[in-house]
């Protein structure tokens, strides 16, 4: 699955209204808007709805998330680093060059979402379910997907050291095209991955097979 195989974010541009982002609070709706060039502060939001709308550079401080829904929404260099993003429905949405660095997505449902030349080592996506989503040219060192669902989950040229699979099924995953030298994985759910055959030693080396030439 590549980005240009993904329904895309319906945004026009030419229609959004900027909004500053200090002015986003609970239980509201947001369409038609963009957050530019702002920095949010220490802020719990619960229960927001986002629709067509684009963040660009905005960086989020220590910033708490609970039940959002984000529709046809981009975040392009944008800074979302330990932010908790939990329970959040995420539908066509794209990330962009954005910081995502111990960033919380567990117990989200994403669905038609995509990842690119991200940095979201040591996120969590636990009990997550992912649909049609892509990480592409990312960085999910040491990150979390455990008892994770998916569907047409495709991680493309990203590194994955460290990443922790516990619990997820792993049958149909293809990680041939990404960087790893250890993973951690429930062995009864490898079963139908496709891997190199560098990966391969890294893997059987984990399941506490010796090879000798």
């Amino acid at each position: 699955m590549e980005l240009a195989q993904l329904e895309q974010p319906q945004i026009s541009e030419k229609q959004l209204t900027h909004y500053d982002v200090e002015d986003i609070i609970s239980d509201e709706q947001y369409e038609d808007c963009i957050f530019q060039d702002e920095v949010m502060t220490s802020k719990n939001l619960r229960n927001v709805y986002f629709r067509r709308v684009h963040f660009k550079n905005v960086t989020f401080d220590a910033m708490s998330f609970e039940r959002l829904e984000f529709v046809d929404v981009v975040f392009e260099q944008c800074n979302l680093s330990n932010t908790e993003i939990i329970g959040t429905i995420m539908q066509r949405v794209h990330f962009s060059q954005t910081k995502l660095v111990g960033t919380n997505f567990s117990d989200s449902s994403c669905i038609g979402v995509s990842f690119t030349e991200c940095q979201a080592n040591y996120s969590a996506f636990n009990y997550a379910t992912l649909k049609r989503v892509l990480f592409q040219d990312t960085s999910l060192l040491g990150a979390e997907m455990m008892d994770m669902k998916w569907e047409k989950l495709a991680l493309e040229n990203s590194r994955l050291d460290g990443l922790q699979l516990f619990h997820t099924s792993l049958s149909g995953l293809d990680l041939q095209r990404c960087y790893f030298e250890q993973i951690a994985f429930t062995p009864e759910l490898l079963k139908g991955v496709t891997i190199s055959s560098t990966q391969a030693i890294a893997i059987v080396q984990q399941l506490g097979v010796h090879i000798k030439e």
